[in-house]
C-alpha cells in the first residue's frame, strides 16, 4: 500500500487556464457583432421614438393659443338672415364675389353654391345642401341668382310656393352683376359696375330686412 511519503507530493490539478479559457470565451460570445437585423431593429425603435416625442411636444405647444374676445365671437356670429347665391351659366361663381360681399357688408351672410360644369340646371336643388345641412341656424332664407341661374332658383322657388316670395332687381347692365367683363346682349352700362352692385346691394338688404 502506497502512502503519501512515497509517492511523495501529488500536484494538484491546475485548473486556473481553464476557467480563464472560459472566461474569454464567453466574453468573446458577449463582444460578438450585432446581426444587421437587430441593428435596424433598434434605430427604428430610436426613431419611432423621437418622432413621437416630436409629435407630444409639438401637440402641446401648439394646443396653447390665443382665444378670440368677445367682439371677434360677435363678429363670427354672423346676422339672422342669409342668401343663396345661383350663378349664371358659364360663368364662373367667383365673378360674383365683389357682388356679394357688398350685400355681406350690408348684414346679409351669402353663400355662393357651386354647380356641375358651371350649369345651374344640373343641380337646381343645390340650396338644400346649405339650408337643410343643419350646420346653419338663419331666421331666413333668401334665394338669389343671376341670368340662368335666376331661372333656375325660379324653379326651386316654385317647387316651394309657401316658403318663397319672388323680388325682381332691375339692373342696369346685365354683366356688371358679376365681373366677367361684356357679353353679347348684356345691355348698356348707364352706371358703373361698383354703383351697380351698391344698388343692388341695397335692395337685398332692404328685402331682407322686411322679411
Amino acid at each position: 500500500m502506497l502512502s503519501q511519503n512515497h509517492l511523495g507530493r501529488i500536484p494538484r490539478a491546475d485548473f486556473t487556464g481553464e476557467r480563464e479559457y472560459i472566461g474569454a470565451k464567453k466574453c468573446a460570445r458577449r463582444t460578438k457583432p450585432l446581426r444587421p437585423r437587430t441593428i435596424l431593429r433598434r434605430v427604428a425603435i430610436s426613431v419611432l421614438t423621437a418622432i413621437t416625442v416630436l409629435i407630444v411636444v409639438f401637440l402641446t405647444y401648439t394646443s396653447a393659443y390665443s382665444w378670440a374676445i368677445p367682439r371677434a365671437e360677435a363678429a363670427l356670429a354672423g346676422s339672422d338672415d342669409a342668401l343663396v347665391f345661383y350663378p349664371s351659366g358659364k360663368v364662373q361663381c367667383e365673378t360674383y364675389a365683389a357682388q356679394l360681399l357688398a350685400i355681406a357688408q350690408r348684414g346679409t351672410d351669402v353663400f355662393l353654391v357651386r354647380t356641375p360644369l358651371n350649369f345651374a340646371f344640373l343641380d337646381i336643388d343645390a340650396a338644400d345642401r346649405v339650408i337643410d345641412s343643419g350646420a346653419y341656424h338663419y331666421l331666413h332664407w333668401c334665394v338669389g341668382e343671376h341670368s340662368l341661374g335666376g331661372t333656375m332658383a325660379t324653379v326651386y322657388a316654385g317647387l316651394r310656393p309657401d316658403d318663397y316670395t319672388e323680388v325682381v332687381i332691375e339692373g342696369d347692365n346685365h354683366t356688371q352683376f358679376g365681373d366677367y367683363g361684356t357679353q353679347d346682349g348684356g345691355g348698356t352700362m348707364i352706371v358703373s359696375a361698383e354703383d351697380q352692385q351698391e344698388q343692388t346691394a341695397g335692395a337685398v338688404a332692404k328685402f331682407m330686412q322686411a322679411a
